[in-house]
């Protein structure tokens, strides 16, 4: 594949991020003490940055809380993203979390094809003296293709996290850890990300027409987990632009 600017492309896929859900004692009062004791499970977003400001764009759906409910969320600081595009991480340090949910969708018109009542917006905190955030977009900069220039059979590159490349580890602890993380280590995960090659499809039906993307790899397999990710095309000259997310 062609790129006119390698990049630019590169920096579209490592923007991408994995959400990780946080659970805390429910018996706490989180405002005198934050204590999260586990994480887990799934959602893909993407890392923006404005001004001094960073943004995690997703799907509202991926951010509900264990009981489903997509308004509310299980606690204060319900998720975090990893400050590095690329990596594992350490420490809380190596992590970004929320401040403030924007819900943008209920600012934005209805379309005909664009479903956009489950896209929220997130500001994070400002990172800390000392933490390095990379792999980021630029809001100001980015380039999107606006709805009237797809095309059918146009080549495109879902990016996200799936459930099924990045699962929790919780039956084989000790035998891959050691009895020293007893008390510790409570779970494992390993952080792939999932890159789906496919093509634009417009489809019409009894209640309407949208565009599809359709997969060209990952045929048969789930790809739960990637909501949130982006989705960027390149162009027959080489330029990538990015076309939505799922």
């Amino acid at each position: 594949m062609f790129y006119q600017n390698k990049q630019l492309f590169e920096q579209y896929v490592f923007a991408t991020r994995r959400i990780f859900h946080i659970q805390t004692k429910s018996d706490s009062d989180e405002r005198v003490q934050f204590e999260d004791f586990c994480f887990g499970g799934h959602g893909s977003g993407v890392l923006l940055k404005h001004d001094m400001r960073f943004f995690l764009l997703t799907a509202k759906h991926t951010l509900s809380n264990s009981q489903g409910d997509i308004n509310g969320f299980d606690n204060t600081s319900p998720f975090r993203i990893q400050t590095s595009g690329v990596g594992g991480f350490e420490n809380t340090l190596d992590f970004l979390y929320p401040k403030k949910a924007w819900f943008i969708a209920d600012l934005i018109p209805d379309h005909d094809v664009y479903k956009v009542e489950d896209v929220i917006l997130i500001e994070l905190s400002s990172p800390l003296l000392g933490q390095k955030v990379d792999h980021y977009l630029h809001i100001d900069e980015l380039k999107v293709l606006e709805l009237k220039d797809f095309k059918d059979g146009m080549p495109v590159l879902d990016i996200g996290y799936s459930s099924l490349s990045n699962e929790y580890d919780f039956k084989d602890l000790f035998e891959n850890w050691g009895e020293e993380s007893q008390g510790i280590v409570t779970h494992s995960t390993q952080i792939k990300r999932d890159l789906v090659k496919g093509e634009l499809k417009y489809e019409k039906t009894s209640i309407g027409s949208s565009w599809i993307l359709k997969k060209k790899n990952y045929e048969g397999k789930s790809t739960d987990g990637m909501s949130g990710g982006l989705i960027v095309t390149i162009l027959p000259n080489g330029e990538s632009k990015a076309i939505g997310y799922i």
